[in-house]
């Protein structure tokens, strides 16, 4: 706090000064709350008791002035303005505010309850942090780091996992207040979620394992040489050898496929992406490119592998954590898949280093 003063009003000059409006007008309170733009706000001590452990303390001390008169009304400077008074004391006192708490607003605020230690005006502060919707990164990314940096690390991780479908630019004031781990480790959250998502299409063996390869047989994969004629188990039309895939023969339109959903994942690493029915149209219209082919495609088991592949996306996105510390540090794993068997696992990132804040 910048000043804080507790005197006798009487002795105490207000010059253009301006009451406060009901219910902080009351001739009747005992407290009189002074801001820096000249507002006076009249409260009563009990409730600032309760609301605030800063003020149960400093009102329990002796007046630094004795009262003159039995109407004396002890008054505080603060250093905050009466916007941030004004809804505050409308919180402490169970009170509506007059208009809803500006989410810009909230990063003044939340530190005024931390500077005053007022845990019920912050709980009922986190109700409106809450409800900031991820419609925009600007919301999106003022959600988080008020969440990371106030100690609300269920928001925090909801925000964080909502902005991978959102673009990665955006700027808010907050951004000047917060720490700068605060950004940086947003920024690293993202990097180890389009790791964790783009690990499939990055592993060469992916389709050598028994569960991926059942889902693309019949359609998408080939166990033997391609032959010059055709009908014959490998169509010349529609399938090529790809080193990238194992060494297999797949359809052009599969390594295709996996070569646009790598560089999509990039951008927004979410299951959804790899459904864009962009990419799902082209794997379709390729693997009916022949024929003779054709008939024995299923658009059914194109869909069933499409959808698999964006779920096991999500199951790997998910288990990356913004509050790991690897990832803060640098040390996090850039390939998920140590064995063919993790491919079934997906990415396991320990959730550490938040217990009740979030910021270091």
């Amino acid at each position: 706090m910048e000043k804080t003063v507790l005197s006798d009003v009487s002795e105490t000059p207000f010059a253009a000064t301006t009451l406060a409006s009901a219910p902080f007008d009351n001739p009747d309170a005992d407290l009189m709350i002074c801001t820096p733009d000249n507002v006076q706000y009249r409260v009563h001590k009990l409730i600032l008791r309760e609301a605030s452990s800063f003020f149960a303390d400093m009102l329990a001390l002796p007046a630094l002035v004795p009262p003159k008169s039995a109407i004396a009304v002890d008054a505080i400077d603060v250093a905050e303005p009466s916007v941030t008074w004004d809804q505050i004391l409308r919180i402490a006192y169970a009170i509506p505010p007059l208009d809803p708490i500006p989410h810009d607003r909230l990063w003044h605020l939340f530190e005024a309850t931390k500077k005053y230690d007022m845990p019920g005006v912050r709980w009922a502060l986190g109700q409106v942090l809450a409800g900031i919707p991820y419609t925009s990164e600007e919301n999106t990314l003022r959600a988080y780091i008020l969440a990371y940096t106030f100690g609300f690390p269920d928001i925090a991780a909801a925000a964080a996992r909502a902005s991978l479908s959102q673009p990665h630019e955006a700027f808010v004031p907050e951004l000047r207040l917060a720490r700068s781990n605060v950004h940086f480790r947003w920024t690293e959250y993202r990097r180890a979620c389009v790791d964790a998502a783009t690990a499939f299409a990055r592993n060469k063996n992916i389709f050598n394992h028994t569960e991926w390869w059942g889902k693309i047989e019949g359609w998408g994969h080939a166990s033997s040489q391609p032959q010059t004629s055709h009908p014959g188990p490998v169509c010349p039309l529609t399938h090529m050898y790809n080193a990238r895939l194992g060494g297999t023969y797949v359809r052009r339109s599969l390594g295709e496929y996996m070569k646009q959903s790598e560089a999509a994942l990039q951008l927004h690493p979410i299951g959804a992406i790899v459904r864009d029915p962009r990419l799902v149209t082209a794997l379709v219209q390729d693997a009916l490119g022949c024929p003779q082919c054709a008939p024995n495609v299923r658009s059914d088991r194109i869909a069933e592998f499409v959808e698999y592949y964006s779920t096991k996306i999500d199951e790997a996105v998910a288990k990356v954590s913004i509050f790991d510390d690897r990832i803060y540090w640098g040390t996090h794993s850039r390939s998920p898949f140590a064995t063919l068997d993790s491919i079934e696992h997906g990415v396991t990132v320990v959730s550490s280093g938040m217990a009740s804040g979030c910021a270091i």
